[in-house]
């Protein structure tokens, strides 16, 4: 199912659409933000238009629970926003837990199974999964800078070094915090986020901390990063994610 949502976020119409980010390009964005594409080396580029990413990390359940390794692949489309992002976690010996993000226009899907055969978690046609996908996929961007200047993202300046970009699709929007340092690194992205899917699900604050930077093909990217819910009975660091091979603009489905 997985491999056949990835093909369909490759093919999906409209991807083919390419052009050279020059620096007359970003003259419409904040200044830090036009500072940071500069400086992942975005200009005098061709513009991203879909993206392949490995990745490895860590992630827990709850504050005080274990820390589950685990591997994920992740194919996202710019050019028509959409991602199929699939994780493989060693939950305990010889017990795995796999799941799918899916986001396909403002529209998202959640799909947790033990084993590969029991589901868990089941989730679609869901405002607040809607909702907190376009979030992941803004927050996202951060590994395919050029997306910044899509039509589908506009921009306010906050101060020298934050911009706040508001995601629209469909007449759906969300909203996050862009933060950088004074070399134009992107260091944090924060906004409020649903904490779950269910009916009594609300938004809490959300951040993912950039804490290593890496070059891939030419782009500097934030490879090492630390996800947190800011809760009110304290922080919930639940994801630590470290990028491990990333391609962009691939002409066809590759399953690498």
């Amino acid at each position: 199912m997985v491999e056949k949502e990835f093909k369909e976020v490759i093919k999906k119409k409209g991807i083919e659409k390419s052009i050279i980010i020059k620096d007359s390009n970003t003259n419409q964005i904040p200044e830090i933000v036009e500072k940071w594409i500069k400086k992942s080396g975005a200009t005098n580029q061709i513009n991203i238009t879909n993206v392949h990413l490995k990745q490895k990390g860590v992630m827990r359940i709850k504050a005080n629970s274990k820390w589950m390794p685990f591997t994920a692949e992740q194919y996202f489309n710019v050019t028509k926003p959409s991602f199929v992002w699939s994780v493989n976690v060693e939950a305990f010996p010889n017990i795995s837990i796999v799941g799918r993000d899916k986001m396909n226009n403002e529209n998202g899907e959640m799909l947790i199974k033990i084993m590969s055969l029991f589901p868990i978690v089941n989730e679609k046609n869901n405002p607040k999964v809607n909702s907190a996908t376009m979030t992941r996929f803004l927050s996202e961007i951060c590994w395919f800078p050029s997306a910044a200047l899509n039509k589908y993202i506009t921009w306010r300046t906050i101060d020298h070094n934050s911009a706040e970009a508001t995601l629209t699709l469909n007449n759906i929007s969300v909203s996050g915090i862009f933060k950088f340092n004074h070399e134009g690194d992107l260091i944090l992205f924060e906004t409020n986020r649903y904490f779950g899917g269910d009916v009594n699900s609300k938004l809490e604050k959300w951040e993912i901390k950039n804490v290593e930077f890496k070059t891939f093909n030419g782009y500097r990217i934030p490879n090492k990063s630390e996800v947190t819910w800011k809760l009110k009975e304290g922080d919930f660091n639940w994801l630590n994610i470290e990028i491990i091979n990333i391609d962009y603009n691939l002409k066809d489905f590759e399953k690498k």
